[in-house]
């Protein structure tokens, strides 16, 4: 029975709303082609992390990922949980040859992001409509 609720979570859009101490966080996740976009609304810290890590490892269940969008745009806060999140999923997509990469940090976001050096690991990009399409991976 576990099986098949995992599988209907990977073909479906993936939704979380996490209330830590009176700050709430959203997560959404969708897949668009063979890449999958994580949406984080609010206070990206532990709590946030945690549903973030569980999103990420749950699409990674599925064969057809080769890239995954991190969307910032709604983000207002940003500390060491979130960053250590965002940089273990990367290490651990990248032994997989599956890119993880960053749309849209708000402002303060991509001001955290620069002065952690993030941007010296993942690329960064405007919007995720900027994003170049993951490779086949195939030949």
């Amino acid at each position: 029975m576990g099986t098949a609720v995992k599988k209907t979570l990977l073909h479906s859009p993936i939704k979380a709303l996490v209330v830590n101490g009176g700050h709430t966080v959203k997560v959404d996740a969708y897949w668009k082609g063979s890449t999958a976009v994580v949406k984080l609304v609010g206070e990206f810290d532990l709590s946030a992390a945690d549903d973030f890590n569980k999103t990420v490892r749950a699409f990674r269940q599925d064969s057809r990922l080769r890239q995954v969008i991190v969307d910032l745009q709604g983000v207002s806060f940003i500390d060491s949980s979130g960053l250590g999140a965002l940089l273990g999923r990367f290490r651990e997509l990248q032994q997989e040859d599956i890119e993880l990469v960053i749309a849209a940090p708000s402002h303060w976001a991509g001001e955290i992001l620069g002065l952690a050096g993030i941007d010296r690991f993942i690329n960064i990009y405007p919007s995720v409509e900027d994003v170049p399409e993951p490779e086949d991976g195939e030949g």
